[in-house]
């Protein structure tokens, strides 16, 4: 009986595809898996477009995640020479973004490099999940003149007790430092408040008067728009670069409780949570789930 052929994503390889790469493969593309995997990857699109105004590549997008494994599934077979090899990368990762695209979760522009953005189903269910406010929103936290102002969050988490204690009135000095019109909002975990004060000091040293915007979580991740001078001038480049090394900080502390952790896709929104808060979030989820069906 002849062998069956080897899949399409591993065309022209003389070696079979290792089990790893095959059980990679169906956990990125089957049924009840891709979508999960489709949106981990539309969310580090996001987030690099948001850092670079540019998309990642799909080396990056792969390295992002299977970082255990440098991009890849696996070890490759022994013997495969530098084109098969090149081959191999390029055809698993080629076709498992095909089926994501399908999904309308990415997309990106042929032969174009860096051209990785967002597909139109990834930006329906953001709009959608905007408008309907999250299945379970934070419960507003006490406000007093030494709590600094939280409301509402859409993204899902009980917000439990007030801002007390010494981080109290250090996080009331960054409210104070809101452009007027904008709403005083630290809409963030406590476990991110260390890293507030953090950089608000190294802020404030290089820049006293500075402005703030917005001080927000997206995509599992600090965002904190600020502006040194509030006139619409450039920045300067210190002030961007203290900005953007604690927005990376803040994807690898648990935004509850500041524990080292990682990054989870729970109903639809991106957390970044130690291990135990994440487990927690997940049993909430699947007990509200369990609830409406």
């Amino acid at each position: 009986m002849a062998a069956e052929p080897f899949p399409i994503w591993w065309r022209g390889i003389t070696a079979p595809p290792p089990s790893a790469w095959q059980i990679m493969f169906s956990e990125f593309t089957g049924e009840d898996t891709a979508d999960e995997w489709a949106l981990a990857a539309a969310v580090f699109i996001a987030q690099t477009r948001r850092r670079t105004s540019h998309g990642p590549t799909f080396a990056e997008l792969f390295t992002h995640l299977l970082p255990d494994t440098d991009g890849i599934p696996g070890p490759f077979p022994d013997g495969l020479n530098h084109h098969e090899r090149r081959r191999a990368v390029t055809g698993f990762r080629g076709h498992v973004a095909i089926e994501w695209r399908r999904r309308g979760m990415i997309s990106w522009d042929k032969d174009v490099t860096r051209s990785l953005r967002v597909g139109r189903e990834f930006r329906s269910r953001s709009r959608r999940r905007q408008q309907d406010g999250g299945a379970s929103p934070r419960h507003p936290a006490s406000v007093n003149s030494d709590t600094p102002h939280r409301t509402g969050s859409r993204r899902g988490f009980a917000q439990a007790e007030p801002v007390t204690g010494e981080a109290a009135p250090r996080l009331r000095a960054i409210v104070d430092r809101f452009a007027p019109g904008w709403p005083e909002l630290i809409d963030v975990g406590p476990g991110w408040f260390s890293l507030l004060v953090r950089l608000d000091e190294r802020l404030g040293s290089m820049a006293p008067g500075y402005v703030l915007y917005q001080c927000k979580a997206k995509f599992g991740v600090l965002r904190y728009y600020a502006s040194a001078t509030g006139d619409g001038s450039p920045e300067p480049e210190p002030f961007d670069e203290a900005i953007a090394a604690a927005e990376a900080e803040s994807a690898r502390m648990c935004e509850l409780c500041g524990a080292p952790a990682g990054q989870y896709v729970i109903d639809l929104w991106v957390y970044t949570f130690c291990a135990r808060h994440a487990a927690e979030k997940n049993a909430e989820a699947a007990s509200r789930r369990q609830a409406s069906a």
